[in-house]
């Protein structure tokens, strides 16, 4: 009979005193973590492992961390100190040559329903994850993560799509919603609030809520064009949707709405398509199809944004990555085909954001990227995981190969180095999780 390790967080009522779940004749609640492998199976099975390690990290609160020798002893009790305190649990089991990490998304154990599961994978692989595979594939949808979940809405599926399905990256499951009635086909968006995402699809823009299952679409008043071709992407105060393409040509507004639900409009040059950044209450947006500067840099209270540069040319789906230079956001657009469809091998530096922005050719040795995705410094092109780097020049290092290439996936990295899951993508429906 295989091992398998049962690991219990349980509320610690000397820390809690005073709440009733702590009473005499009332246990402490408890989370039960259950740890898996990516396929489903027990990840005492991959090792002759003879150690583990469980931290628990709790905003605001003393890391705990419980070391024990796997001596047949095999369920694990923890104490965490809050119901109400986001929390982020860190399993790693050691020994016989052989190393397997696990790490879950921050929560709230009062909202974890008292079951997290944890997968575990070896340092530097990807894998699928089997649980975790939506009902069909579909391209040119939104892909929004909303705390412990990763929602996927409208897109292409033979033809326009209302559908939306979601990945729970806590308990790693799968499901579907009802379709959408506000909003079907290509789409883009981007989280709004915990629980809330805004859309801008090729039939509408609306607000989603899935905390309200009585009315989770919300209907948005968008700039005329906004859609598909805008930039979505979330900012310190909401969301917003950049751009996009009326009658054929690029259009010169953006979108600003706010986490009340609040929306008003500025101007910017036209611009279709392209990528964005946030950078604090600022979007840095460069790329796509339009006129004039290759970036531009974009502040809800200003009516119009600050142009950054001179004209690129077209560049269709790009990226921005970005690195912390001192107090500073280094960015770099990579990638996107130009008009006639062959692959850009040049590279644009945005440097000194949000103070200075300015632009510079980059001199960087040429990368072809297809289909890219960004989070961060972190880039999937194909099969490829990159992470980006800029010392005075850019580079990158290939961290990781995915099982399956990719193309247009949405990215979720859980804490600043934990597991990254790679979500969907262009004609995909299935999740890779790479350690």
């Amino acid at each position: 009979m295989s091992r398998r390790l049962l690991l219990l967080l349980t509320l610690g009522c000397g820390l809690a005193c005073g709440l009733a779940a702590c009473g005499q004749d009332t246990p402490p609640p408890t989370v039960e973590v259950r740890l898996v492998t990516a396929d489903g199976g027990n990840p005492l099975d991959r090792g002759l492992f003879d150690r583990v390690t469980v931290e628990v990290e709790q905003i605001g609160r003393p890391t705990t961390t419980v070391t024990r020798d796997l001596d047949g002893e095999l369920d694990l009790g923890v104490e965490f100190d809050s119901l109400g305190g986001a929390m982020t649990l860190r399993v790693r089991f050691e020994g016989g040559g052989a190393t397997l990490v696990g790490e879950s998304p921050e929560f709230v154990p009062a909202s974890a329903g008292g079951l997290v599961r944890v997968m575990m994978g070896a340092p530097g692989s990807c894998e699928r994850a089997s649980d975790a595979i939506l009902r069909a594939p579909r391209s040119a949808a939104a892909i929004v993560r909303n705390d412990t979940f990763v929602t996927r809405f409208a897109g292409l599926e033979g033809g326009p799509s209302a559908r939306v399905e979601f990945v729970d990256l806590l308990r790693w499951r799968a499901g579907e919603l009802d379709d959408l009635t506000l909003g079907a086909g290509p789409a883009a968006g981007a989280s709004l609030a915990a629980g809330e995402s805004v859309v801008a699809s090729a039939e509408g823009g609306f607000r989603y809520d899935l905390a309200d299952s009585e009315v989770r679409e919300r209907p948005l008043e968008l700039h005329a064009g906004a859609g598909p071709g805008s930039v979505v992407v979330a900012t310190e105060g909401g969301v917003a949707i950049l751009g996009g393409e009326l009658d054929g040509a690029p259009v010169g507004a953006v979108t600003w709405v706010a986490a009340d639900g609040g929306v008003h409009q500025t101007r910017a040059a036209p611009r279709r398509g392209g990528a964005a950044i946030a950078i604090g209450d600022a979007v840095l947006v460069a790329g796509g199809e339009g006129e004039g500067m290759v970036a531009e840099l974009l502040r809800p209270t200003e009516a119009e944004g600050t142009p950054i540069g001179d004209d690129d040319g077209v560049r269709r789906d790009p990226v921005l990555v970005q690195t912390l230079v001192g107090d500073a956001t280094a960015a770099w657009l990579v990638g996107g085909v130009d008009a006639e469809g062959a692959p850009r091998l040049d590279h644009v530096a945005l440097l000194g954001c949000p103070g200075a922005c300015r632009a510079e050719p980059a001199t960087d040795p040429a990368v072809e990227l297809v289909g890219p995705s960004a989070l961060g410094d972190t880039v999937v092109a194909g099969a490829q995981v990159l992470q980006a780097r800029f010392d005075g020049r850019w580079s990158f290092e290939q961290t990781h190969t995915l099982a399956t290439p990719r193309q247009r996936a949405g990215l979720v990295r859980f804490g600043d180095e934990g597991p990254l899951v790679v979500v969907a993508g262009d004609d995909r429906a299935d999740v890779e999780v790479c350690w």
